[in-house]
């Protein structure tokens, strides 16, 4: 039997297996594709509602489907993917801005969110065979302005809520009386000045301890 013999029983018997490892692959590269456009699906449908749970769920699987794959000892990734993750690093980092968030710099944050956003979409959009410009992400959705408001509302209170259980910020209180009451206070007020300058006495009661007893 020659080399070449050796090699070609060797390729046969060993073809079975090899074709299971490349099917292996090739169900890893399709399943990861559409666990992304899931991931894409979304963050599309709720890119103006970042509190939903299934847009924080989504954003923390883009680290995992966009990491790659694990093949011969070393981590291989796309450039798709490494323009997702580093999109997606940048939205992060801004999200987690750190300090006061309250009038004009809570607006020019909320603006910036929605740019770092619409960016990262974009990418996302490129790696899973979509064709849409950041512009039409960040503009073309139903968002009704009540909606908006609602946002900035909920982060007013949520921040101002902060400083005060933190005894950062006093809370602002209003003391409203009737007139009713007032009156009653500036009476009192009088009658306790009137003692203090002798024009006014208090009367007491003196009890003897023995007749209560009885």
């Amino acid at each position: 039997m020659t080399t070449s013999d050796g090699l070609s029983i060797l390729a046969i018997l060993l073809s079975p297996l090899i074709a299971l490892e490349v099917q292996r692959y090739i169900d890893i590269f399709r399943e990861r594709r559409v666990r992304k456009k899931r991931i894409f699906e979304t963050l599309m449908t709720t890119r103006r509602d970042e509190v939903s749970q299934y847009h924080v769920q989504a954003l923390n699987m883009i680290d995992i489907d966009f990491y790659g794959i694990r093949l011969l000892g070393k981590n291989w990734r796309t450039k798709k993917e490494k323009n997702v993750l580093t999109a997606w690093k940048t939205y992060l980092d801004h999200l987690n801005t750190p300090g006061d968030l309250v009038g004009a710099v809570l607006e020019n944050w909320v603006s910036k969110k929605d740019d770092l956003l619409a960016d990262m979409l974009y990418e996302i959009s490129i790696a899973v065979g979509y064709d849409f410009d950041k512009v039409y992400l960040k503009r073309s959705i139903y968002l009704p302005r009540a909606h908006g408001n609602q946002f900035l509302d909920n982060e007013i209170i949520r921040h101002n809520l902060a400083q005060i259980l933190d005894g950062k910020k006093p809370l602002p209180m209003r003391l409203v009386t009737t007139e009713e009451t007032q009156q009653e206070q500036k009476s009192i007020q009088n009658k306790y000045v009137e003692i203090l300058d002798g024009n006014r006495t208090i009367k007491v009661e003196l009890i003897n301890n023995s007749d209560t007893k009885k």
